[in-house]
This record gives C-alpha cells, structure tokens and sequence, in this order.
C-alpha cells in the first residue's frame, strides 16, 4: 500500500517552499549599504586602480602614516569595479547574489543521492531535505547580515562552499574535492576570514583520522562504489594550505593574523560585533519568537546542541566536532553567527537520522501515517516566509530591531552624506575629527583631499589611537586636554554622528554650548562644528548657524524615510534640551509606525530627564513589552535606583547585564544596588563580575582610571560591611 501512494504532489509542494526560500533569502539581503567598513573598502580599491599600488602601509590617516597594512585586496577591487560598473545598488545586488548563493549550497548538501537512498512514499517525510528548509529559513537572517556589500561576506559564501564539499564527502556523495584549494586561493585573496575554512579542513582531517585509527567507516567514498584514499583528502587540505600563500604578501599574510587575532581581543571591550555574544537560560524564551527573524539563531543554536548529544550517542565524530564548533562560534562572536547557522544547517538534518529506510517494516502503516508530516511542514513554512518577506518590504523588520539599514538601494540613511557633500564643497580648514564610524565612509568620500582620524581597519590605529579617542570623549570638550588634543593633531573641524544609533559620541549642547566651536552644518543624522579660530574667520563670518537649530532639513519622502527623520530629529531636540519637540517628533513617528521599542525608549527618556518617573517607568515598561534591551533595563534600573527602590533596580540591573554585550557598568551598578539592600557578598560577587568583563584594564590609562576606582571603592564598602557584620 505504502508503495502506491503518490509523492509527486509532496515533491511539488516541496519544490514551491525551496524557491520560497530563496526568494526570501535575496529579500532579506536586498537593504541599504550600511556597513561601516566598506567605505575604506572601496576607497583602498579606487587607490589600486588608480596607482597601480597596493596600500602596504597606511596613506589614508593623519594618525598612523606608513605604518603596515596588510589586507587582502581582492574584495576592494571588486567592489571599486562594480561600484563603476552599476553605482551602489550594484554593491546591493552583490549581496543578494551571494545571500542566495549560500542557501543554495547548503541545499546542495545532500543532492544527488545514490538510488540506495532513493525517497519512497515511507520515508519522504523523513527526509533531512525537508527540515532543512526550516532551518535555512531560521538562519536566512544571519546569513544575509553577513552578506552584505563587505569583504567577510565571501567568508560566508566560501565557507559555506568548502563545509558543504566536506560534507557531501561524509555522505558518501559526490564531491569535488580538487576544487578546495583554488577556493582557499580566492579566499586568501578576498579576506582574512580563510583560517576559519582552514579550522574546518583541520577537524575533517582529525575526525578522519580518528575515524580510521578506531576502526570506523571511511570518512572518504566518493559516490556509488568508488572510493578516494584518505590521502587525498589530507592532499587537497595541504595545497589549500599552501595556496593561500599565493597572495602578494606571501607568508606574511598567515603572520598578520596573529596581528587580527590581538587587534580582535583589544576590540572586544570597544566595538559590539568583535565581543562575545551573551547567553542564557533567559535565550530560551528567545528562540521561540517565531515572530522575531532575528530569534532563529538562537533557536538552531538549541538544535545544534541537541545535535551534539546525538551524534556522541551514535559515535558520528565529524557532526559531533562541527556542531561543537558552530555552537562555539555562536555565542563567541557576534560576527560569526552566520557560520554557525551555516554548520547547523547543513549538518542537524541527516545527524538527527531522519531516514525512513531505518524504519522497520512492521511499523509501515505507522510511517505511512506520518507521509502528510513533511507536506504539513513545508505548508506551514510557507505563511511564515510570506510574513517575514511582508516585513522585510515594508520595513518593519528593519524599524523594529533598531537597523540602520531599510529595504532598497543606495547607502544607508545613518551615513553623513548631506555632510560630507557641504564639507568637501566649502573646503574646510584643516583636519577632520570624527567618529570612529564615520571613518571608512569619510575616507570615500574626501579623501585625497582630506585624510580620517581613525576608521575600521584596526590594524594601523589600535590600541593607542583608539583610546585616545575614548579618553578624549570622556573629556570636557571646553578642557585644556582638548585644546592640546586638537592642536597636537592640526585639528579645524569637527564632524559627529547625530543618528539615533551609534552616534552622540561627543555631545552636541557641549559643542553649541563652548565657546571654541560654532555650527556651521546640521542635519538629522551628521552635524559640522568650526574651531572659533582667527583663521577661520571667512569661514565662519559665511557659514555659522544658531546652535540649536530652528528647524532641521528633511530627506526622503517614503514612510521609512520619514519615520527615520523623524525619531533621529527627536533625539537631537531632546539633546539640547527641547522635550516638548522632541514628543512631538516622536508621537508624530509613532503614527507612521507604533511597534518599535526603541521609540518608546526615546520617549521614556524624556519623561525621565524632566523627572517624571510615573511616565518614564511606564514608557520603559512598554519600550520591554515590545523586546528585551540591555539599554532599556538599565535605565530603568537607573530610574529604581534614583527613586530608592533598590529592590526593583537590582532585578533590572541583573536583567541588562545579562543582555549586555558590554555588561561593565550594568554589573557595577548591580553591585551598588546589593550596597544599598544591605548585601555584601552579593555586591562583591556583581563588582568581581564588572571586573571580569569590563574592557578597562590597568594599562589602559586614565581611560580606565575612574570607572576601576569607583569599583574599587564599591569593593570597599562591601568588604566593610562583611567585616562589620
């Protein structure tokens, strides 16, 4: 009976989900350019064109001339060549392009079965290839992050094409292994990412070996009865080895990722997608938000540990170490979340055994009963990517998890654009300050003419340039350390981000406010401050403006576009002080869009400063309805503490150490918290944790020397009250 029934409507239901998913796939990586690196990216491609040079030591600062640079070049020349060829939304294109180029290998994993596991009617809906649609679904949003116009998105694609080489090997399917290493060529010639490829050639090769040396299956068959030696699997993982020595830097290019590796320890305490990503019991709750995209990763991180128990029970070697590794990868690097996704999607399905010719035929008619499984599952995938995809156009997605990207083309509203264009049109005096962010994309757009204080490259500027930017942030911008910082460096001009997120890293009331600087340019999201100098008299006799502004000049007419306006034009009223236009702006983004928790944080923080605490707790409350946040927790806590109710600040503070990338300061108001309800050890255990996790360390200067003091003093107290009690 089980052999008659039909499977070509299953197969055919099937088909329709795969294409769904890759058209969810290119919507997903179809936004607006807004990494910050690829606007070095494409200025390093546009040097080498034009000169005919690799940048081997820095030209592009004013901070850190002729120091070395080594960086592979490949992906800066591409972009450079297809930003001529097609303008940004050619970048955007790439991207896509690559976003469904990695699901569609993973969908490879397991194509071209051999007849022995030809699907029958008893095993269709056992199938991995039909649960491996909901996981690439589930993953479909870290993917595309990571796929954007920048170069570790060919990481994510080549890693992507050497696991699934390696695994259809596991399978005993066909693979082409002599492709590896003009793939690990490409890659060293595209970015730095390779050593993450040559980490998964090494655990094929030691779980291959392992393998052998017990006695267990060759790791090694290459389709039907023919079989390759293990050899030539440790050959081929050899001459990729050495093919990323054909680079032009040669060996240096292995010798400079012990440079990337200490530049990533230093920026772990400074830059969130370089940190660890924090985790929990309190992730659970995460993971089954079907209606968050963004909880998917979560949700295969708990299947990818399921997956490692399962493999160990079945002495399956290989899955057991790559889901080791993808479970790894996940929580340690926000960056890496894509390749763990990748690993869970490929190997979890066949891991799990989901193979119905193991079935034993005196359960057929049970199996039989669950052949509608697979159909039902694939059905119901398909109202769930139709939602997500709803939410990828209209922009709700990117709205309600504080993106600075939006659906489209072109590059991203948080860029200082309407900026750069009056700096480089008015020529400017002198250098420019600037944000960190605001580097790459300055480079782009004004260099030769003018070179960046600091950008994302890391290699030529940290540690030491990176925190004297910090410290100086930390300083009064009217102290003589400013003075002497501006005129060290030649400094005229002033350029900060004013955009909701990730910008205000100077204070622009404290610029309006000083008598050392004037306004000369402002908008939404980028403001221009003159030194008031002699020498900038023509300057600012033509260009100063009132500080604050009277109005701001909007962009864009689409509902994102004015949404964006109008939440960034709220937080700089409520930066100089002006709440009742910053409400307004707010209640008049609201209308547009209702759900975002970020707006009613905005909004929670205006009551807060005008010391309304009813309204500002309820607003925090609603701004936490609406999705979890470090930062929401933590000035609630903020609030509880101000208002004396310990009790609650303490809950809220644990809350927001635990979200936190970086938890520091969370973790030392914790231990005040406990001070002040009379709990010592509690409070020695929370300042011992904002130690332990806080990127200020002796050696970092006087950037670390307050913060280490006040926990120092904390410490003291608390050991005082034990001895006391």
């Amino acid at each position: 009976m089980a052999d008659s029934f039909n499977v070509k409507p299953l197969r055919s239901i099937h088909g329709v989900a795969t294409a769904a998913v890759l058209l969810y796939a290119a919507l997903a990586a179809c936004y607006t350019l807004k990494n910050f690196d690829l606007g070095w990216q494409l200025a390093a491609g546009r040097y080498i064109a034009e000169t005919g040079h690799l940048p081997r030591h820095d030209v592009f600062s004013y901070t850190a001339p002729g120091k070395e640079w080594v960086y592979p070049a490949g992906a800066e020349l591409l972009f450079y060549a297809l930003y001529r060829l097609g303008g940004y939304a050619a970048l955007t294109l790439l991207g896509m392009a690559v976003c469904v180029s990695v699901v569609a290998l993973v969908f490879f994993a397991d194509a071209g079965n051999s007849p022995s596991r030809r699907l029958t009617p008893d095993t269709w809906h056992l199938s991995p290839g039909v649960w491996r649609l909901w996981l690439v679904a589930l993953a479909v949003p870290a993917i595309a992050d990571r796929t954007g116009a920048r170069a570790d998105m060919f990481t994510t694609v080549l890693f992507a094409a050497v696991l699934v080489i390696v695994w259809r090997l596991h399978r005993q399917l066909r693979s082409p292994l002599h492709l590896l290493p003009f793939l690990f060529l490409l890659w060293a010639n595209l970015h730095q990412g390779f050593v993450f490829g040559l980490a998964l050639l090494a655990a094929v090769c030691c779980a291959t070996a392992w393998n052998s040396w017990v006695g267990g299956r060759s790791l090694i068959p290459l389709g039907g009865t023919a079989r390759l030696p293990h050899r030539q699997l440790y050959l081929y993982s050899g001459l990729s080895a050495l093919a990323v020595l054909i680079n032009p830097w040669g060996w240096r290019l292995y010798a400079s990722l012990w440079r990337v590796r200490q530049d990533m320890a230093f920026q772990r305490g400074f830059i969130g997608e370089a940190s660890a990503v924090p985790w929990g019991w309190w992730r659970l709750r995460d993971a089954v938000r079907l209606d968050d995209p963004d909880a998917g990763v979560w949700l295969l991180l708990a299947f990818a540990a399921t997956g490692i128990a399962v493999a160990l029970a079945r002495r399956q070697w290989l899955p057991a170490v790559l889901l080791t590794g993808a479970c790894w990868l996940g929580v340690q690097y926000v960056r890496a979340q894509a390749l763990s996704a990748i690993v869970t999607a490929v190997v979890l399905p066949s891991t799990f055994g989901f193979a119905g010719r193991q079935q034993s035929r005196d359960h057929k008619g049970a199996v039989r009963s669950l052949v509608p499984l697979g159909g039902t599952a694939l059905l119901l995938l398909l109202p769930l990517l139709a939602l997500r995809s709803a939410g990828l156009i209209g922009n709700r997605y990117y709205i309600a998890r504080g993106d600075i990207a939006t659906f489209g083309f072109g590059p991203s509203w948080w860029f200082p654009e309407r900026a750069l264009d009056f700096i480089g049109r008015e020529r400017l005096p002198g250098r420019i300050y600037h944000d960190y962010n605001l580097g790459g994309w300055m480079m782009w757009r004004l260099w030769p003419r003018y070179q960046v204080f600091i950008d994302g490259r890391a290699q030529p500027f940290t540690p030491s340039i990176l925190l004297e930017q910090h410290a100086m942030r930390a300083a009064p911008i009217d102290s003589p350390a400013w003075r002497e910082f501006l005129d060290r460096w030649g400094i005229n001009t002033v350029l900060i981000s004013l955009a909701r997120y990730g910008g205000y890293r100077l204070s622009p009331a404290e610029l309006c406010a000083s008598p050392d600087f004037r306004l000369v340019y402002i908008d939404d999201v980028s403001g221009v401050w003159l030194r008031a100098r002699t020498e900038n008299r023509a300057w600012l006799d033509r260009l100063a403006l009132s500080c604050p502004p009277a109005s701001l000049p909007a962009a864009g007419t689409s509902p994102a576009a004015r949404y964006n306006f109008l939440a960034n034009a709220g937080q700089l009223y409520q930066a100089f002080g002006m709440d009742a236009e910053a409400l307004g702006a707010y209640q008049e983004a609201e209308k547009i869009f209702g759900g975002d928790a970020n707006l009613r944080y905005s909004i929670a923080q205006v009551w807060d400063n005008r010391g309304r605490a009813t309204e500002a707790r309820q607003e925090y409350r609603n701004a936490l309805a609406l999705g979890e946040s470090s930062q929401a927790w933590h000035a609630l806590g903020l609030l509880e503490w101000r208002e004396g109710r310990h009790r609650q600040a303490a809950e809220a503070f644990a809350r927001a150490a635990r979200r936190a990338v970086l938890a520091h300061e969370s973790y030392r108001m914790l231990g005040e918290a406990y001070l002040a309800l009379g709990e010592p050890k509690r409070a020695l255990e929370a300042f011992e944790r904002a130690r332990a996790v806080s990127r200020y360390r002796d050696d970092s200067g006087g950037l670390a020397a307050a913060w280490l003091a006040l926990v120092a003093d904390g410490e003291r107290r608390a050991r005082a009250m034990t001895h006391d009690k």
